[in-house]
């Protein structure tokens, strides 16, 4: 017998108020404070329209994760969550998700045996969907959205793409130091783009375009790529709209013959 799923929610106005009550009853547990944006966030936003945030009064930070219970012969069981958590910039036109853990990377990551996983996994609000219904809940102009990015990338497709993408255009070992004034930059013309684009943390942003086409309009995606730390993977997509300059300099030209791919190819 499949789990009964728990009713959708929409978060609610007015500006910057949570109904805690009303996400607890959906299955959702929520916080939001003031945050210190990392420093590799401030190079990146220092030359765009909205400027260097103020950590006191720009950046808000967001957490939203739910768990969905079933019950069998052995009791109340966990049959997946999700954890998506980011730091909210209204000024900025930005989003930035530090923590993005869906249903399914939740299963693969408890490595639960495949007998025991229900076959019917509850489907929960996924990203895109969340991040929208928060972004809402913080403006009152949706469109202007500008700036989706992620750090602390680790997923098993992202993260030797990246890796690659920076052994082939910068000549390095993986986990090495790539500042921001180092970054890489594509669009959906390159292949690095493409590949980016429908990986784990492009494919929020693709959702996002084709489902709110309508308020967003027509936009022309790029993508910067850099490792501020190590391991602290980062990415950040400029939703250029029609007409309009990136934010980021130019994108990359082509290196014929030298791209592969994740496992070549």
């Amino acid at each position: 017998r499949p789990p009964r799923l728990r009713r959708p929610i929409s978060i609610p106005k007015p500006i910057l108020q949570w109904r805690k009550d009303q996400l607890l009853d959906s299955g959702w547990t929520s916080d939001d404070d003031n945050s210190r944006l990392g420093e590799h966030w401030k190079d990146a936003f220092r030359g765009t329209a909205g400027g260097l945030p103020d950590d006191n009064t720009d950046v808000i930070r967001i957490f939203l994760d739910q768990s969905q219970d079933f019950s069998n012969n052995y009791g109340k069981q966990q049959a997946t969550s999700a954890t998506y958590h980011g730091l909210y910039i209204p000024r900025n036109a930005a989003i930035i998700m530090f923590l993005t853990v869906s249903p399914r990377n939740k299963v693969e990551r408890r490595r639960v045996p495949a007998a025991e996983i229900p076959k019917y996994i509850p489907r929960l609000n996924q990203l895109s969907d969340l991040i929208w219904l928060a972004w809402d809940n913080l403006v009152s102009n949706l469109e202007v959205l500008r700036y989706y990015a992620v750090e602390h990338i680790f997923n098993a497709i992202a993260k030797p793409l990246m890796d690659e993408i920076f052994q082939q255009r910068r000549g390095v070992a993986p986990a090495t130091d790539i500042p921001w004034s180092q970054r890489l930059t594509f669009d959906l013309e390159s292949d690095e783009g493409r590949a980016l684009f429908a990986s784990p943390n492009g494919i929020a942003v693709n959702w996002l375009l084709i489902h709110h086409a309508g308020v967003l309009g027509r936009r022309r995606p790029r993508v910067s790529i850099f490792n501020p730390g190590g391991y602290n993977r980062c990415m950040i997509w400029d939703l250029v709209p029609e007409g309009g300059e990136g934010s980021f300099g130019e994108v990359e030209d082509e290196i014929p013959g030298v791209w592969t791919g994740v496992g070549g190819g």
